[in-house]
């Protein structure tokens, strides 16, 4: 039965944390578009633009996975196999947030005509979905890692569990 209530709360708890991630995605992608919204084609000015807020979105939507990940190693810290199904709920959970950001910025791209402009938003949407995908793969097989790329949020997992 703790079981069962684990994974409820740990769903739960990825959409929350989900949608926060995704607001302050939000808040970057606005930031970044200041910088590019004169430029209507392919740049260097594109790509630096493209480049910086794919490691924006990735580092914020790493540190929601990392949360995750450090939740399932801290509520299961004796059996091997309720890890596992646990790790393997929040990466399914955390590919449908990542993948459904993308594929929802792609048809309200679609819906808006938006004419010659590059989508580079979409675009870094797209990358992150990708990055975050493999990282929270590489993060639960090494999850050390978290306290060097995310000390704070270690931190805070470790105060509230």
């Amino acid at each position: 039965m703790n079981f069962l209530i684990t994974i409820i709360l740990l769903i739960i708890t990825a959409i929350v944390l989900g949608g926060v991630s995704i607001f302050v995605m939000n808040i970057s992608s606005s930031i970044v578009y200041q910088f590019i919204k004169s430029e209507i084609k392919i740049s260097t000015k594109y790509i630096i633009a493209l480049i910086i807020l794919t490691l924006i979105h990735s580092y914020i939507f790493l540190s929601f996975l990392s949360t995750l990940i450090l939740l399932c190693y801290a509520c299961t810290t004796k059996v091997m196999g309720f890890k596992i199904i646990l790790l393997g709920i929040a990466f399914i959970i955390s590919v449908i947030l990542a993948f459904s950001g993308y594929i929802q910025a792609k048809n309200k791209l679609n819906d808006l005509d938006v004419g010659r402009q590059e989508p580079f938003h979409v675009n870094a949407l797209g990358l992150n979905a990708l990055i975050s995908s493999i990282g929270f793969i590489v993060l639960s097989i090494f999850p050390k890692l978290i306290s060097f790329g995310w000390p704070w949020v270690e931190k805070i997992v470790h105060n509230f569990v």
